[in-house]
């Protein structure tokens, strides 16, 4: 019988990686309303959509007390606050909470009458298009259960709330809520969301590295998502111009990962679309032998790497999962992710206790995966191309997965297919994934925190 890992998802430690990617961030100066009318009121502004920190003192390292909608009216309560890095604070009062907020996202005046405490206001009915497959949520948040995922091109019907940035809608009699930039009004004109690059990034004329070079976008450039995705790239605008981008130089927060701005999308320098909720398409073969098994799209995190702890280690003939990766989105919405095969050849095993597989790859080499919910229809012995849909993620407690949703993937040097016969090897030279090389650098945990764009 074989021996198959039980790997335990390491949330402390992702916490602590994301907790040290927040405290890595030194604060901007950024233009600040500093003429608020202790006594008076204001309103959240200039975060692009986003929510806005309260926090317990004046200053980016206090600790955070809620989230606070853009447009939502606060009574200001004392200030100006200079904190120690050349920030600017007000002491507010909104929703019976008392805290702080950056002035950068303060404006004088109360908020427009349309806006809440909750972050809902009225948006409009009417039909709109997905511009690209999407999930249908329960709520307006990356937390609620996904009801459906609407194929890119299919048209919904809104129902009028906006919260959150997501749209509420109804398709084919299901009810619920669609992230707004991957909706189309109807009007013609493609749905825009503010982003910003993340590092110098070409504006290229179609989807590929081949493409030509239209202008090269700065650091920190301002631009706007119109809405398609495609091999890797994301469409936009850039001062008038359209063109694409690699969307791992792209935020869709509306600042940019090295930016230090308070509004809620700063709150990890990783989440490069992964706030989206695009729902993800096939990864594309191109020229590597293995290719990550993941949805395009979104942000995921190594949270288990090389030389882990036992789940990660050889003990035996059978058990060889000393270069294996744990994988999970850095959004948290790892369970129900699609999973596509990294690899071409054939189905030597399938092992339906952990959700599981051996790939033969030929050549004497296998590829192997756990810990999901299979396909329909798999069986051993059946070929499998790169990009070959097999399944989803499973859920915390199915499939061996543990306290949370995890895909665990190794690779193995075999005379059997990965049979009886392994012997595992690291992720380098010509087995790199997606040509993202991983060779032994030696420690414990190797390559945890990584953060994967598919």
């Amino acid at each position: 019988m074989r021996t198959i890992p039980r790997s335990v998802a390491r949330w402390l430690r992702v916490g602590l990686v994301l907790c040290c990617c927040f405290a890595a961030l030194a604060p901007t100066i950024a233009r600040a309303d500093t003429d608020l009318t202790v006594g008076g009121q204001a309103h959240v502004a200039d975060a692009g959509g986003d929510h806005v920190r309260l926090r317990a003192g004046a200053g980016y390292d206090q600790d955070i007390i809620t989230l606070v909608p853009e447009g939502t009216t606060v009574d200001v309560l004392d200030g100006p606050f200079d904190a120690s890095d050349g920030s600017v604070w007000y002491k507010v009062s909104v929703a019976g909470e008392t805290g702080y907020i950056v002035s950068d996202y303060l404006a004088a005046g109360a908020g427009d009458a349309s806006s809440t405490d909750s972050g809902t206001s009225g948006s409009g009915s009417g039909s709109a298009t997905v511009t690209t497959a999407v999930n249908l949520r329960a709520g307006p948040s990356l937390a609620d259960g996904i009801v459906a995922v609407i194929p890119s091109g299919a048209s919904v019907t809104l129902t009028g709330d906006s919260q959150n940035g997501f749209r509420s809608a109804t398709y084919q009699g299901n009810d619920g809520w669609i992230f707004s930039g991957y909706l189309d009004s109807g009007d013609g004109a493609p749905s825009r969301q503010p982003a910003t690059t993340t590092d110098d990034v070409n504006l290229r004329t179609d989807p590929s590295s081949d493409a030509g070079v239209i202008v090269v976008m700065p650091a920190g450039a301002a631009v706007a998502l119109t809405g398609q995705q495609e091999n890797g790239y994301v469409s936009v605008d850039y001062q008038g111009t359209d063109g694409w981008a690699a969307a791992a130089y792209i935020s869709a927060s509306g600042s940019s990962s090295s930016s230090n701005s308070d509004s809620s999308s700063s709150s990890s320098s990783s989440t490069s679309l992964s706030s989206s909720d695009n729902a993800g398409s096939s990864p594309s073969a191109g020229d590597s032998l293995i290719v990550w098994p993941l949805a395009a799209g979104g942000v995921w995190q190594i949270t288990q790497g090389y030389n882990g702890p036992i789940d990660h280690q050889n003990w035996s003939s059978t058990w060889q999962y000393y270069y294996s990766f744990d994988l999970m989105r850095v959004d948290g919405d790892t369970a129900g992710q699609p999973v596509y095969s990294p690899v071409n050849g054939t189905i030597r095993w399938i092992d339906d206790s952990y959700g599981g597989m051996s790939i033969d790859m030929g050549d004497g080499y296998a590829f192997a995966y756990f810990h999901t919910d299979l396909a329909s229809g798999l069986a051993a012995g059946q070929t499998v191309t790169q990009g070959e849909y097999l399944g989803t993620i499973a859920p915390a407690g199915d499939a061996g997965t543990g306290s949370a949703p995890h895909l665990h993937i190794t690779l193995w040097q075999t005379d059997d297919g990965g049979n009886w016969d392994r012997h595992a090897v690291p992720f380098t030279g010509e087995f790199a994934i997606s040509g993202q090389d991983f060779p032994d650098i030696g420690g414990a945990n190797q390559y945890e925190g990584t953060l994967i764009y598919p």
